[in-house]
């Protein structure tokens, strides 16, 4: 077998300057030696992370969930090409130029809808069952019973919920999850719960005062909230800057949670290990692109200045840990 044959099909896997038979004997070693993907494509040994303009990544729970991509990648002898979506195209589609995706950015999961190129990819922190693809998402159900049973077991019989409305973040059903679950886990535990979602202009613009005057109003109801559960950390710091007293839990990851009040709690995602679990479901899609498409959720663990609080878990409740969407 020639240098010059094999050469010319590495370059081009369609030519038909070398025969069938010969061709077909090439790509079968070069398949076996890793050099080519399924498709007879030539590997490029690179995988694609994609975020977009709304993640700083200076922040430790973006920062960690790419180091956890790039470990995961790493580890397999890939390299790792950051693009950030500025909603035009995405580069990264150019023929060859990786092997598949990880997507974490809303607005990109949005415009690969409308592409025709099709690229193997894992959803990261974003679900959707409009494109075929894994997707890796925190617990959110059994995050907020864990929330609930937390306050439950301490006495508490009034809990509010605060959350933003769908179109605040319609790339990603994490708050969606949440506030629907929120409803169940309080009726699970007898407990009177309230649910108010800023609506989209508030949410984006000005959500300290919506948030002070939401709580002001609260605290001078009949029947005031004895906790509040948010969807995200920014909007419990601002409950606990209306209201410094008030128990609140944090849906998401904080900056520095050693330092947090000691009422202020937080619902932690494990962001670096979901960021491992993405490659490893994008390295398996390369491998066998015919298996079942999968959901995965990660645990999300309650902790109060960085320590995990124990207390008995609403297992029964929670959604499977593999959920296949197609």
């Amino acid at each position: 077998m020639s240098q010059s044959a094999v050469s010319l099909v590495l370059n081009n896997p369609a030519t038909t300057r070398v025969s069938a038979a010969r061709k077909e004997r090439i790509i079968s070693l070069l398949q076996q030696n890793s050099r080519l993907g399924p498709s007879g494509c030539r590997k490029s040994w690179n995988l694609g992370y994609v975020t977009d303009s709304c993640q700083d990544l200076s922040h430790p729970f973006y920062r960690h969930s790419l180091l956890g991509v790039e470990e995961g990648a790493g580890s397999n002898h890939y390299n790792l090409i950051l693009e950030c979506f500025r909603g035009r195209e995405l580069h990264l589609l150019r023929k060859g130029k990786v092997d598949g995706l990880v997507v974490r950015s809303g607005p990109a999961l949005e415009y690969l809808q409308t592409v025709p190129e099709k690229i193997p990819l894992v959803l990261l922190n974003c679900a959707t069952p409009v494109l075929d693809c894994d997707i890796v998402m925190p617990d959110n159900r059994g995050a907020i019973f864990q929330a609930v049973s937390y306050l439950a077991a301490r006495g508490l019989q009034r809990i509010a919920f605060l959350g933003a409305a769908p179109d605040y973040s319609r790339y990603s059903c994490n708050y969606a999850e949440r506030w629907q679950t929120f409803p169940e886990a309080c009726a699970y535990y007898g407990l009177d719960g309230q649910a108010e979602l800023l609506p989209p202009a508030a949410a984006s613009t000005a959500p300290a005062g919506a948030i002070a005057s939401l709580v002001s109003v609260w605290l001078n109801s009949p029947r005031p909230p004895q906790a509040v559960i948010t969807v995200n950390y920014l909007y419990a710091r601002l409950v606990q800057a209306a209201c410094p007293g008030l128990l609140t839990i944090a849906g998401d990851n904080n900056q520095d949670q050693d330092s947090a009040a000691e009422n202020l709690l937080v619902l932690v995602q494990d962001v670096h290990f979901m960021g491992k679990l993405a490659v490893e479901l994008l390295l398996r899609r390369l491998s066998d692109r015919d298996r079942p498409f999968v959901r995965i959720s990660s645990a999300v663990n309650l902790c109060q200045r960085g320590a995990k609080i124990s207390f008995p878990s609403s297992d029964s409740h929670r959604p499977e840990t593999v959920k296949e969407i197609q």
